[in-house]
């Protein structure tokens, strides 16, 4: 670990010289902007507004930050009457004077839905009413468009823009998206997926990462994601791109051997990473003070971790006395607003830990009555309730007792550290010396699976892919089998046959009648490879390095059968004299 941090410390002296000689870049930096969300007009303009109707259930986001462009898809839900209304998208902020931004605006603006192309007009933004949420930011313009919703419609509203790349003068890009837009919309937002492809990407570009333990990394690409949840912050991504300054310097020698020099350093910083084994690992995620360590480096060391540990998956880092903390390998801070730095504390040799920021950033859900002073958190199907002052709490309906009882301090609950292992089940660690704590909860392994489900493709091929799509891809199947009912989901199933491909698919009806790929199993000589080059041929180490963390902690990794996620949601690999003969993605498999 010393050894690891003597080499940050000479990458940040590299960084620091380098930026010195990449001074000249424009200053140039915007977010990426916003969801969709319901406006107001008046005389002056418009400005966002909130609506008792309409549910955002989903949204699927793709930003192509060197090609400076968006796409959007919004699916809504209008669970009041028949009615018009008016979206908006913002297109530039109001200029703060002190800041360091440049262009802030989005160009090209696009909007349909079922019906086409919807009319598009650029209205001035003014100030929110004051009873507004004050996390709004001011708008100087917005983007607008009418849509028509009928009663208890369903609706998919198609967005597309273009945006200017944002630059520091350091040589660092910036690209953001701002979600909190999405929060006018009646309850929480269903599910939100934020892909920003960066081809190329390697984790030593990442310096920073805005929006907490939600990202994920994959090939050219990283992944924010989210479900049932208010937004509350936006998501903002600092990174270095080394080929590009690399290739822009061409005739700069002296600038181009720093960067070379700099990303060299960095690379075997991350290939140093990559041989690490647990211990290490957790003592890279423990070192909550140095904050100039990359956040793609943390993030890399966590997903490692990912791999080794087949347990936990979840982690919290936190020191007592301090505001800071890292989850899932990004930092974070425990608290920020108005009450000033809060986290774990010790009062009469007890160590308390705050309830909402742990039980939250572990994929749990935490409500306050603040007339009977209770929380209840639910979590992975359990439900916790608790009382302030009172020892006594309910596990479900067990009754339970705490030997101190949880407090507010500052207007946030703590609880006894001990309380948070045996009331919610993680595991916790206690480093006396340093007076840092370890939280880990343990692997959701059907959530997993039914997330690798659903975004893996094979050869192009994926779940719920229209039968159309398929023939574009492999065509028409050799031979199909009568339809049949099951059981298991009384939908109307088909079996497709490609033998001389290798490829099986079992196809079904939708609820809108089209016939959709449902499970999918490719054998030899079929030469498809999943996301991650694993397919047909493939070594056992190969796959438990692609997709380790995936793997079931009650599969025996050393047997015939590998299973990704669950028998009923994830990927399943046969594998003979270890390696893979056979590979099944879907759900319910035998």
């Amino acid at each position: 670990m010393f050894i690891f941090l003597m080499e940050v410390t000479k990458m940040k002296k590299i960084v620091l010289s380098c930026a010195l000689l990449i001074a000249a870049l424009v200053i140039h930096a915007n977010m990426v902007f916003a969801n969709d969300c319901v406006v107001g007009r008046s005389p002056e303009g418009v400005y966002p507004m909130t609506d008792e109707d309409i549910i955002m259930v989903d949204e699927d986001i793709r930003v192509y930050p060197l090609e400076g462009r968006a796409e959007c898809t919004f699916e809504f839900l209008n669970t009041g009457e028949e009615k018009d209304v008016l979206m908006g998208f913002p297109c530039e902020r109001i200029p703060d004077p002190d800041s360091i931004l440049g262009d802030t605006s989005i160009r090209d603006f696009t909007a349909e839905d079922e019906s086409g192309v919807l009319k598009v007009e650029s209205d001035n933004g003014i100030k929110p009413p004051k009873s507004f949420d004050s996390r709004f930011d001011d708008y100087s313009s917005w983007f607008t468009f009418s849509v028509h919703f009928k009663k208890g419609q369903r609706k998919i509203i198609k967005n597309t823009y273009k945006f200017s790349m944002s630059k520091y003068s350091t040589g660092t890009d910036f690209v953001g998206y701002i979600i909190k837009t999405g929060s006018v919309w009646k309850d929480n937002i269903g599910h939100t997926k934020v892909t920003f492809y960066i081809p190329g990407l390697q984790p030593y570009w990442i310096e920073h990462l805005i929006g907490g333990p939600y990202f994920r990394f994959e090939e050219d690409k990283i992944i924010w994601e989210r479900s049932d949840f208010e937004p509350v912050e936006d998501l903002g991504i600092y990174f270095m791109n080394y080929d590009k300054l690399i290739n822009f310097y061409e005739d700069e020698i002296e600038i181009k051997n720093y960067l070379i020099e700099q990303e060299e350093e960095l690379s075997n910083l991350q290939d140093e990473i990559s041989q690490m084994g647990k211990d290490k690992l957790l003592n890279l995620l423990l070192d909550i003070e140095d904050y100039e360590i990359r956040d793609g480096f943390r993030f890399y060391a966590y997903e490692r971790l990912l791999k080794i540990d087949r347990v936990y998956g979840q982690r919290i880092c936190l020191k007592v006395g301090e505001n800071r903390a890292i989850v899932n390998g990004m930092r974070t801070t425990v608290d920020n607003d108005d009450y000033g730095t809060f986290g774990p504390l010790i009062k009469d040799d007890r160590t308390f830990v705050p309830l909402r920021f742990i039980a939250e950033n572990m994929g749990g859900k935490v409500e306050w009555d603040g007339a009977l002073k209770q929380i209840k958190i639910s979590y992975e199907g359990k439900t916790v309730k608790m009382q302030i002052g009172q020892k006594t709490y309910y596990v479900g309906n067990e009754i339970k007792t705490m030997d101190t009882a949880p407090e507010i301090v500052n207007s946030r609950t703590i609880v006894p550290l001990r309380f948070v292992s045996e009331s919610l089940g993680y595991d916790v660690q206690w480093f006396d010396e340093e007076k840092k704590i370890l939280i880990s909860g343990k692997k959701d392994f059907p959530e997993l699976g039914f997330r690798l489900m659903e975004d893996e493709l094979i050869g192009g091929l994926a779940l719920y892919m229209e039968d159309k799509e398929c023939i574009k891809i492999i065509g028409e199947a050799e031979e199909k089998s009568k339809t049949f009912l099951t059981y298991a989901d009384l939908l109307e199933h088909q079996t497709w046959f490609y033998k001389s491909k290798g490829i099986e698919l079992d196809m079904i009806r939708d609820d809108d009648n089209k016939q959709v790929i449902n499970s999918i199993v490719v054998t030899k000589p079929c030469n498809f490879k999943l996301r991650r080059n694993i397919g047909i041929g493939s070594t056992r180490n190969e796959v438990l390095t692609a997709y380790g963390e995936f793997l079931n902690n009650e599969c025996d990794e050393n047997g015939s059968v590998i299973v990704l996620g669950t028998v009923y949601g994830g990927v399943i690999l046969r594998l003979e004299n270890d390696t893979v003969t056979r590979i099944f993605i879907g759900a319910a498999a035998e």
